[in-house]
Formats: C-alpha cells, sequence, structure tokens
C-alpha cells in the first residue's frame, strides 16, 4: 500500500484504471476547495482516493466517495487492514466507504453480511463496521441510445427553450436554484466556490454541458453534465417543478444525453453530490422508465469506526450526513 503519492503518478494509475468520477485525480482538485484535504492512495494495486477532513481536538474523518473499486469481500478487508495504521497516525474517528462496481464488472459486488463477518474475525475487535441504511433509490444509469424518450407533458404547456452556457451569470442562476430545493428539502449543498470549481476545471477541457430551460424568459430549471472516459454524470438536474406548466425535466435529460452521445459516451450516470437522492424521482417517477434507465447494484455505506467514543459523539452533536463539500 502506497499513502499519499503524488498527484502525477495517481493520475497516471486512474486514468488507466476503471474509476468512478469521485475517485478520480480532478475530483480530488475539487474537494480541495471545499475544505478537504484529498490523499491519492495505491490500494491493492489500484487507485483509491481518501479525502481527510478537520474536527475539533486534532481528530478528523475520512471519506472515500465512490471507492473502493470492484472489491470482493475479502479484498476489502484487506485494503482496511494495510490502511489502520496510518488512519491511526492520523487520529481517525472513522473511515467511511462507498464501494463502487462500474458496469463493466457484470455481477460481481459485495455482500455486506459477509464483508461484516470478514471483518470480525480478521479486524481488531474494539474496530467496528457500521453500515450505514442502504438509500431507497440506487445508482441509476442510461445506455446511449438505449433510450426511448417517450415522456410527454401535458396539453397546455409553455414552449421550453434551452440556453447551454457556463457563463458565471448561468451559473449563479443554477445554483440559487439549486439553493432553494435545497432548502425546501432541508438537505446539505456544497458551496458556490466548489460548484463553480467543477464548472471551471470540466469546461477547461471541454468536457462540460450546463443548460437553463426558460419559459418566457423563466427559468425553469438547469442541468451539469461532465464527462470523463466513456462516462457521462449527470451531477445536477434541478427544475422549479411548476404544476401549471411542463416540467422540463425531460428535456433537459434528453439534452444530457444527446450530449454524451455527441461525446461518444456509452451510458450516463446520475451521480449525485449531494444527499438529496432521488428527489427528482419521486417529482417525476415516469422519468427514468421512460428513458430505460436501469438500477446499478450498490452495497451502500459503511464505516470503519476507530474511535467509538468520539464518533458517537458525533451523531448526537452533528449528525454524520452523507457527503457533502463545505
Amino acid at each position: 500500500m502506497d499513502w499519499n503519492v503524488s498527484p502525477q503518478r495517481y493520475q497516471t494509475v486512474s486514468e488507466t484504471a476503471v474509476v468512478h468520477l469521485f475517485q478520480s485525480s480532478i475530483w480530488s482538485e475539487i474537494t480541495a476547495a471545499g475544505g478537504w484535504t484529498p490523499i491519492p492512495v495505491i490500494a491493492n494495486g489500484g487507485p483509491l482516493l481518501l479525502l481527510r477532513y478537520p474536527l475539533p481536538c486534532g481528530l478528523s474523518a475520512f471519506y472515500s466517495p465512490r471507492g473502493p473499486t470492484g472489491l470482493k469481500a475479502d479484498q476489502l478487508i484487506s485494503v482496511i487492514e494495510a490502511l489502520l495504521p496510518r488512519l491511526a497516525v492520523e487520529k481517525a474517528v472513522f473511515w467511511r466507504l462507498d464501494p463502487f462496481y462500474p458496469s463493466s464488472y457484470g455481477v460481481v459486488g459485495l455482500d455486506r453480511r459477509d464483508a461484516a463477518a470478514l471483518f470480525q474475525r480478521r479486524i481488531k475487535p474494539k474496530l467496528k463496521l457500521v453500515h450505514r441504511p442502504i438509500l431507497p433509490n440506487p445508482l441509476w444509469r442510461i445506455q446511449i441510445g438505449a433510450q426511448t424518450g417517450l415522456h410527454q407533458c401535458h396539453r397546455g404547456f409553455r414552449k421550453v427553450s434551452l440556453e447551454a452556457a457556463g457563463s458565471q451569470q448561468n451559473l449563479k442562476i443554477l445554483y440559487a436554484l439549486l439553493k432553494e430545493k435545497a432548502s425546501k428539502r432541508k438537505t446539505r449543498l456544497q458551496s458556490y466556490r466548489v460548484f463553480s470549481k467543477t464548472v471551471e476545471l470540466f469546461q477547461r477541457q471541454g468536457l462540460a454541458r450546463l443548460v437553463l430551460a426558460r419559459s418566457r424568459g423563466q427559468v425553469l430549471g438547469g442541468s451539469l453534465t461532465v464527462l470523463r472516459h466513456y462516462t457521462a454524470y449527470n451531477l445536477y438536474l434541478e427544475t422549479r417543478g411548476y404544476l401549471s406548466n411542463c416540467d422540463p425535466s425531460a428535456e433537459l435529460l434528453r439534452d444530457a444525453l444527446g450530449w454524451a452521445a455527441s461525446q461518444k459516451a456509452t451510458e450516463l450516470e446520475f451521480a449525485r453530490t449531494s444527499p438529496g437522492e432521488g428527489y427528482i424521482w419521486k417529482e417525476n417517477p415516469n422519468l427514468l422508465r421512460d428513458f430505460g434507465a436501469t438500477g446499478a447494484y450498490t452495497p451502500g455505506e459503511m464505516d470503519v469506526v476507530l474511535n467509538p467514543a468520539a464518533y458517537h459523539l458525533l451523531r448526537i452533536v452533528r449528525p454524520l450526513q452523507r457527503w457533502a463539500l463545505a
């Protein structure tokens, strides 16, 4: 296991491996803007991005978004064993894992019960593996070219026009919409600094598509999609949900799929970066079915607890929500 490898080496390894966007070198730059310290690691022969967040009294929390990648239970426990000494040095209260399985891995997956049993046998008894509740909405993917796009608006809707531009003004408009909806749902949202950094880094390489949906000059919704290798990731797709108008979700999704196809992407994944998972599908339940989306396997998050007392105190004082950048 190689701890905190150079950014150049991690970029080389992560570019040749099948890892999620949230485990890429470009995502480590984005997280750094949100108060996290990215620590790139080579574990089990593959790249693994750990994010360190400072806590009071010199303690810290670690998180691996969408990682490790493609590991079975015994491989996952081996990686945990290898990293424990270093996490102890960093005074980690817990390390949150989010195992990920790309579509190219087929049916290979992780059984939470097998992982827990192996953890109990091979890891020190004082450490605990806490399984986070599996989200009610799975990780959704759409194969490019497989969607039908049959979703239709009801009669009497106003015509919606799409405006594709990544200007600072449009960034602020979309962020204001995201903030408004997050406030209503009482969910967390990353800061504008991190949001704009995300768009900046991907637009610099021509790998971002930011779209606003307007009707009669009024913004009804927006979408942000980025590209990495042959996978497009829709990071945000939000609408105001006017009942008297056509909800532009379908138009925004069609646009994202069309752009992904033009970039020769093979699939579109809904990679949410804040904890309001599945909200758009609750408000527009037919959208997934009409576009041929399928749920991908995900075993859910799990916490390796190194400091039980501090961990439980954090759960009381500051609820350990799903990852959202500061």
